[in-house]
């Protein structure tokens, strides 16, 4: 009688293994779509009870345990969103269920599901509203430890933060360098006094006005100086010197005569502080570089008939503006972009990577948790040592496979039925059993 009680306890076995392949096939079929999730399969073994004789047979059952290809790599897919990420290789994102890491790391946990988003307060969140982690950059690109760090290793989740894209704020540039592309007039007894108005910005993104005054002093020559609107700035007292050859070509500026060497006046002792004050961090006084084109050649000043005329006039000042953007790169620095056309990295995405992946422990928003099997997890930045790159403006697609998935259901329900027929039948054997005392 224990064959036919174990053959029924073996078919309830198998019932429920079957049962728990149908769970697994109905969650994949359920996240085709889902970004970053990888496929569940059930894994099958066998129940082998011990038995005292070898003529006699102790039937078990199956067992079905649920494992997670979480190492397999989904397909990458473009995306429209510059915030949209995927790791292209080993790895995985740090998101933390608090917008403040802690020193140990216990809110931290791991994803391959890059489709994050801006919340309110500028952080970048994923779907079930974690952070993403990263490395702080200052305006060098040196790491910024946090507050209380003493250290700026980069295998430490104490030196991770969230990535906020709101604490940005304007910048401007001030002018280094102009260029002018002008002619003069030749130089005659009653060559009058030319004078070129430019527009230059200073350390807080003001404009201010810089007069450069051009007067003739002998035969090609013409003598340089420079003041500014208003006149509180202060402007170097010293002139310069041009000179130009009979084919009104530029031969000299300042001292400099090499030909083909470039003709810079880097102007000195130009001091902005009446207008904006002493700036931390900003050199007073400053010095602009007046480009006057090549000694030798006609593509800056000229002096040749036809009169005074400014063709062109450059500087390298910007305005301040806010924020206009944000772009990732693959090796996962995060870099805003300004209205005014600058950009500036600002993080640097962080990527943990695990000795055994597959045993790491599902948790909600597609996330995934540390186990014992799966082994402590291994920071660094991205595209670093084994860490993946980061594919920008791309999600990782789902690994299910929807017409294997079908196939496996397809044999699932004849599993299980199969199942049912052992035990319908070992009910049946039983019965008959039960008739033997009529």
């Amino acid at each position: 009688m224990t064959g036919i009680y174990g053959a029924l306890f073996s078919g309830v076995t198998a019932l429920n293994a079957q049962s728990q392949s149908m769970a697994a096939l109905s969650d994949n079929i359920s996240n085709v779509n889902t970004v970053g999730y990888k496929r569940t399969i059930a894994r099958f073994s066998t129940l082998v009870t011990d038995t005292t004789s070898r003529a006699r047979y102790s039937p078990g059952g199956v067992q079905a345990t649920p494992f997670q290809q979480i190492d397999k790599q989904g397909l990458i897919q473009a995306s429209s969103s510059t915030t949209d990420l995927a790791i292209s290789g080993k790895g995985f994102f740090v998101v933390n269920t608090r917008s403040a890491q802690t020193a140990t790391g216990a809110a931290n946990v791991f994803t391959r599901a890059g489709g994050f988003t801006t919340d309110k307060n500028g952080f970048l969140v994923n779907a079930g509203g974690y952070f993403l982690q990263g490395y702080k950059l200052d305006t060098a690109g040196n790491f910024l430890t946090p507050a209380g760090v003493t250290t700026n290793a980069t295998d430490l989740f104490s030196n991770l933060q969230s990535v906020n894209l709101a604490d940005q704020t304007s910048v401007a540039v001030p002018t280094r360098n102009v260029g002018i592309i002008a002619n003069l007039p030749p130089t005659t007894g009653v060559t009058p006094t030319q004078q070129t108005n430019v527009t230059v910005y200073d350390s807080l993104g003001q404009t201010q006005q810089m007069l450069l005054t051009w007067t003739p002093t002998a035969l090609n020559n013409w003598t340089v100086t420079m003041s500014f609107n208003p006149t509180s700035i202060t402007a170097p007292a010293t002139a310069f010197t041009v000179v130009f050859n009979n084919a009104g070509q530029l031969i000299q500026v300042g001292t400099n005569t090499t030909p083909s060497a470039s003709g810079i006046l880097a102007v000195s002792g130009i001091n902005f502080s009446a207008v904006v004050g002493t700036v931390a961090g900003v050199t007073q006084p400053t010095t602009i570089n007046l480009n006057l084109g090549t000694i030798g050649q006609g593509n800056g000043l000229s002096q040749v008939a036809g009169g005074y005329t400014v063709n062109s006039l450059t500087q390298d000042g910007v305005a301040p503006a806010g924020v206009s953007g944000v772009s990732v790169d693959d090796s996962g620095f995060v870099t805003v972009v300004y209205a005014n056309g600058l950009s500036s990295r600002i993080y640097r995405l962080a990527v943990a990577t695990f000795q055994n992946p597959n045993a790491l422990q599902r948790k909600e928003a597609n996330t995934y948790g540390t186990t014992d099997i799966s082994g402590d997890p291994q920071l660094r930045p991205a595209r670093t040592g084994t860490s993946g790159a980061i594919s920008p403006s791309s999600l990782e697609n789902s690994t299910v496979d929807l017409a294997e998935e079908f196939t496996n259901m397809i044999i699932t329900q004849r599993a299980y039925t199969a199942a049912t027929k052992v035990i319908t039948t070992a009910d049946e054997m039983l019965d008959e059993v039960v008739r033997l005392k009529r």
